[in-house]
Formats: structure tokens, C-alpha cells, sequence
């Protein structure tokens, strides 16, 4: 279904189109558990004008739009959550919970085995969630956005746990909303959690 109002009729006035085009859902990975029988879906609160471009497109320019990230309709811009961590049923498609917060996501989700639920954001927080609730149980700060796919791995009986951070490219529009997180231009880095070993 298209809506007519949400295109640029033209380079003078401009239109206003929810979600962002990256976002309510893009590419960040979404992640499923067997476990609780869920999908866990990184989104971001985020709306959008719409613009005609009288400039001419270079071929690294995408569509002839020009697109300004703006907050959903109502909301206070200095307090609203932008970034959206959503459990839903897989079965029935209600929302079981949902973790909202000011710092926009733009990395992908990762399901354990363990009901735990691995997400980052761009203001380089990573955390770990109870799938059941979405309670925060663990987080640390790394040293740039979390923009990567988590991963877990074992070697020799212990588990690993893996992720990306830095190299934030598209979701960088989204801290126009947020204009108090800061995000340092370091280089990227992987790091690499170890869980603890499980003893006799």
C-alpha cells in the first residue's frame, strides 16, 4: 500500500514519512529462540522529512532524496527513547516485552541457548537481557558504537562470546536525535568475552 502524502511533491516542501528509512526495522539482524518461542527485533523510534534534491547524483548517491531524521510526532526530543529492543511471539505476534532507551540501536541481536539476549547500541553500551522479561543482567562499555552481530562459540568446553564495535556508518543519522551521545572515532575492534567455566 502507498500513501500519497508521504512523497516529496517537491524541493520546496518537503514530507514527513514514519518509520526513518533505516529504521523502525533495517538491517540489523533480528534474532529467534526455540526456547521461549520469540523473535527479538532491534528497532529505532524514528520518523523522517522527505526531500526532492536539485543537486546532481554522484553514483554513490542513492535515490535523488534528500532525508532528514526527525522524532515521532508528540514526544519531548530531549527525553524520547529512540533506540528499541522488541520481543514478540512467534506464535501469536503479541508483543511479550519490550526495552526501550535514549541511544539508538543499530547492531543485531543474538539468542542463547542460556534465555539470555545480546543487543548493543551506538552510544557503545552491550548488554545482556533475560529473554524471558528483558530485564538487564549484565552490561559493560566498549570503546566505540556496537554496530556488529554478537556471536558465541566454545572451544574446549567454554563458551565465548563475540562482537564488533566501531565502524558506525548508516546508523550515524540517528544521533542527530540524540545530539548528547558522543561517539569516539576509534579504530574498530573485536572483542571476545569468556563465560565462566563450568566446574564438576
Amino acid at each position: 500500500m502507498f500513501d500519497e502524502s508521504t512523497a516529496p511533491r517537491s524541493v520546496e516542501t518537503p514530507a514527513f514519512a514514519c518509520p526513518h528509512l533505516l529504521g523502525g526495522k533495517n538491517q540489523p539482524s533480528g534474532a529467534y529462540s526455540p526456547d521461549t518461542d520469540a523473535i527479538y527485533m532491534p528497532l529505532n523510534n524514528a520518523c523522517m522529512d522527505i526531500a526532492m534534491s536539485t543537486d546532481v547524483a554522484g553514483p554513490s548517491d542513492g535515490y535523488d532524496v534528500r532525508v532528514r531524521v526527525r522524532h515521532l510526532p508528540g514526544v519531548d526530543p530531549d527525553t524520547a527513547p529512540v533506540g528499541r529492543l522488541e520481543a514478540v511471539s512467534a506464535s501469536t505476534g503479541e508483543t511479550l516485552w519490550r526495552y526501550e532507551q535514549r541511544a539508538p540501536i543499530y547492531g543485531s541481536v543474538l539468542a542463547t541457548g542460556g534465555n539470555l539476549i545480546f543487543s548493543g547500541d551506538v552510544a557503545r553500551r552491550f548488554r545482556a537481557l533475560d529473554a524471558h522479561t528483558g530485564s538487564v543482567l549484565w552490561q559493560t562499555i566498549l570503546n566505540g558504537p556496537v554496530s556488529g552481530r554478537p556471536m558465541t562459540y566454545s572451544v574446549d568446553g567454554r563458551q565465548y562470546l563475540a562482537i564488533g564495535a566501531g565502524g558506525l556508518t548508516q546508523g550515524t543519522g540517528f544521533l542527530q536525535l540524540t545530539p548528547e551521545i558522543t561517539t569516539p572515532s576509534t579504530g574498530n575492534t573485536l572483542f571476545v568475552f569468556a563465560l565462566p567455566e563450568n566446574r564438576p
